[in-house]
C-alpha cells in the first residue's frame, strides 16, 4: 500500500494535469497535432514546419448552390416546377354526397367521382367539398355550403 505522502503527490499531479488541460493551456487540437506529428517518422521534418492541422488535413466545405431544395415537391421529370399552371376556375353549385354515387354540379355540369372537367379529375366528393387532381397536384374545392356564401332566404314574416 502507498504511503500517505505518495498518494497526495499522485493526486496533485493528476489534478494539475487536468487543470492544465481544461484551463486551455493545452488544447485538444494541440494534442492531436502533436500525436499526428510524432506518428509520422518518414516526413516528420516537413510536418513539423506545418503546425496548422488544416494544412495537413484540409477542411471540407459543403456548398448546396445549384442543388434541389429538399423541402419542395419532387417533380418526376427531374426538372424544376417552372410553368405549373394554376387550377382552372371550378364553380361548384351543388353537391350530393349521402348516396352510393356522390355527384356534384361543377361549371353547370353534373360530375361523379372519376370524371374529368377541364383536365381536372374528380377523385372524391363528400360533405366538406370535392377533392380534385390537376397536373399531379391534389386540391380541395369547398362545397357551396362550406364556402360561407350567403344563402338567400325567402318566405316567412317578421312581424
Amino acid at each position: 500500500m502507498l504511503k500517505t505522502g505518495k498518494k497526495i503527490l499522485i493526486i496533485t499531479i493528476v489534478l494539475t494535469c487536468a487543470v492544465l488541460l481544461f484551463a486551455g493551456k493545452v488544447s485538444a487540437r494541440e494534442l492531436k497535432q502533436k500525436a499526428y506529428l510524432e506518428s509520422a517518422p518518414d516526413n516528420a521534418d516537413q510536418l513539423k514546419e506545418k503546425t496548422d492541422i488544416e494544412s495537413i488535413r484540409p477542411r471540407v466545405k459543403y456548398d448546396a448552390a445549384g442543388l434541389r431544395d429538399p423541402f419542395r415537391r419532387y417533380n418526376e421529370s427531374g426538372s424544376k416546377e417552372v410553368g405549373q399552371q394554376p387550377l382552372p376556375a371550378l364553380v361548384v353549385t351543388g353537391v350530393v354526397w349521402g348516396t352510393d354515387i356522390p355527384q356534384a354540379i361543377i361549371n353547370d355540369k353534373v360530375v361523379r367521382q372519376g370524371d374529368s372537367i377541364n383536365d381536372v379529375k374528380i377523385i372524391e366528393i363528400n360533405k366538406e367539398g370535392i377533392s380534385v387532381v390537376f397536373q399531379g397536384r391534389q386540391y380541395n374545392v369547398s362545397s357551396p355550403a362550406g364556402s360561407g356564401a350567403p344563402k338567400k332566404v325567402e318566405g316567412g314574416e317578421n312581424d
